[in-house]
């Protein structure tokens, strides 16, 4: 799914709710709880961008149960911070790389109880603004 540019916003809500279907099957099937998390490019202040991936992640939450989903979940945003998913998006000079950058601006849904949901977790936890 696709959001406006520096924003919560989705570009085509319909487009996101055919590509969440599937996974809201799977997840109804499973029961297991999730985390949703949010990521973004390395670029602005750290603080507007976890803000801005948290919002991301509740838009991504409110569409799967809109879906049916009655997991129990749990939205994380952590902008740029450092994880396992990080791609590399800025160069020697500091500047963005914008084909690395554009996949970190994500949204992610996990099983809460998977090795990189943990390890989210642990991220958002040390971070302390």
């Amino acid at each position: 799914m696709r959001f406006q540019p520096d924003s919560d916003k989705l570009i085509d809500r319909e487009e996101a709710i055919e590509t969440l279907k599937p996974v809201a099957e799977i997840i109804k099937s499973s029961g297991k709880s999730l985390t949703i998390l949010g990521t973004t490019a390395t670029y602005g202040e750290l603080d507007s961008c976890i803000d801005l991936s948290q919002r991301r992640a509740n838009v991504v939450r409110k569409l799967l149960v809109s879906l049916g989903v009655k997991s129990e979940i749990r939205c994380l945003g952590i902008g740029y911070l450092e994880s396992s998913l990080k791609v590399p998006d800025v160069d020697s000079k500091g500047n963005l790389i914008e084909s690395a950058a554009k996949q970190n601006r994500a949204v992610y849904v996990y099983y809460s109880d998977s090795s990189i949901a943990s390890e989210i977790r642990g991220i958002a936890k040390s971070y302390a603004p």
